[in-house]
């Protein structure tokens, strides 16, 4: 099933939600692109499980994508000497609860999480990226020797 998203009950979506595009080498059509946050929380929707971001789950929504950063899956890339998020950023950040707040309303069509399947899934998560640091630092005491 392919992803698909709508935000037009976001507040000032126009504003939020589009950037310009700064690639000297967009076709015409492609003046503007999605903002890097919005992109990042349409996408990671899938894997926090929220379909719809409203007053009630905002602040649960920041929480597991701090979570999903903390593991090692943030999607925001922002520059870390300005701060200033950027697709050409290095480094990767989660969206803040303020920029989660300001997407209520928007929309995705995936599957819902409730807690219970959350915390099985992030625990997953975090069995996994436990599994692969293990098996790099492994990897550098053999190579040590």
């Amino acid at each position: 099933m392919a992803l698909t998203w709508d935000f037009t009950e976001v507040e000032n979506a126009k504003e939020l939600c589009w950037i310009d595009n700064p690639n000297p080498d967009r076709k015409e059509d492609e003046k503007y692109m999605l903002n890097p946050i919005t992109s990042a929380l349409i996408h990671s929707s899938m894997l926090t499980g929220i379909s719809k971001i409203t007053k009630k789950n905002y602040k649960e929504l920041a929480k597991r994508l701090v979570e999903l950063e903390i593991v090692g899956m943030a999607l925001v890339p922002y520059d870390s000497n300005t701060g200033v998020v950027s697709n050409s950023g290095e480094s990767l950040r989660s969206p803040t609860e303020k920029e989660v707040q300001e997407h209520i309303g928007l929309t995705t069509n995936v599957a819902v999480k409730d807690t219970r399947k959350w915390k099985t899934n992030i625990t997953r998560l975090i069995r996994e990226q436990a599994e692969r640091y293990m098996k790099a630092r492994l990897n550098k005491d053999t190579e040590d020797k």
